[in-house]
């Protein structure tokens, strides 16, 4: 496929504001890392939607100290806190069906059997 004035193509292409500052990443990808897409605010807070090796997808936010604060995948959702620990999940993380953690820990948990 060529490029054209109506398409590009490339593996990666990064999107860069007035002074220069990298502001949207597109990256295809290579057989070592899978394709995410980056958005960057001037603050440097991100928005990430990333693929995995097993082939799930991660949504991650508000920096790159957390950069998987929400993994929605084959498993379910997982919420983590800002030091990276599960806070909410919904599906078969944990062996349940939907918990809510602090600190890491279960404070509350209703498997996906149990009865009500």
């Amino acid at each position: 496929m060529k490029d054209n004035p109506d398409h590009i193509i490339a593996r990666s292409i990064t999107v860069v504001d007035s002074d220069g500052n990298p502001r949207i990443t597109l990256n295809g990808g290579d057989n070592d890392v899978g394709t995410n897409i980056v958005l960057t605010t001037k603050k440097g807070k991100i928005l990430q939607i990333q693929e995995q090796p097993d082939g799930y997808v991660t949504i991650g936010m508000d920096g790159l100290h957390n950069p998987h604060g929400v993994s929605i995948s084959k498993h379910g959702l997982c919420i983590r806190d800002a030091e990276g620990k599960p806070a909410v999940t919904v599906g078969d993380y944990m062996e349940n069906g939907v918990g809510i953690y602090k600190g890491g820990m279960a404070v509350y948990e209703l498997g996906c059997d149990d009865e009500e």
